[in-house]
């Protein structure tokens, strides 16, 4: 799975399952460049990937897994209420 076009510095995690409370984490990186790639082995199981940026809403994406290489394009949204003090 290979995420494109991310704000530069952003969090990402990839997760197995849909429950947030007893969802496996299968892949991250705590900053990344414009782009982010993982392997996984979980063909036909679903889970989902969320991204989180200062100063961008957070981005959550439901995903089944599947046997073939995928590129997803990400257009994170700039929060104009986004505050830290």
């Amino acid at each position: 799975v290979s995420l494109t076009g991310l704000v530069v510095g952003s969090e990402v995690r990839a997760y197995l399952g849909t429950d947030p409370l007893s969802s496996e984490e299968i892949a991250g990186v705590e900053s990344s460049s414009s782009s982010f790639s993982f392997s996984q082995a979980y063909s036909g199981q679903e889970g989902y990937i969320v991204i989180v940026a200062l100063n961008y809403q957070v981005w959550r994406l439901a995903i089944t897994y599947g046997s073939e290489d995928v590129s997803i394009p990400v257009q994170q949204i700039y929060d104009r209420q986004y505050k830290n003090p």
